[in-house]
């Protein structure tokens, strides 16, 4: 997960479309940026794991937000996410 960023994400959104799992967990270089990539490419997304992706705030939420077939998300370790973040993706 080492070379996994932003960028790498903005190529899966765009190329990757039909995909209905994405596995990050761990990748420290997964931000904000790339869950707005996830949130306008991967429509499918049923499965989302972000694991101890540090760099992920309540601002990437909001961008998966709409992702209308998102059924499992875990965002365990992830420290920069609050309640009222979660609350909004719920909302």
């Amino acid at each position: 997960c080492k070379g996994i960023s932003d960028a790498s994400l903005e190529l899966v959104g765009a190329m990757m479309t039909s995909l209905t799992r994405l596995e990050l967990s761990g990748c420290d270089k997964v931000g904000d940026v790339g869950l707005e990539y996830i949130g306008r490419g991967l429509k499918r997304l049923q499965r989302l794991e972000l694991k101890w992706c540090r760099n992920v705030t309540d601002k990437g939420l909001r961008a998966i937000r709409e992702l209308k077939y998102l059924n499992f998300l875990d965002i365990r370790g992830c420290w920069q996410i609050s309640e009222s973040g979660l609350e909004e993706l719920n909302g």
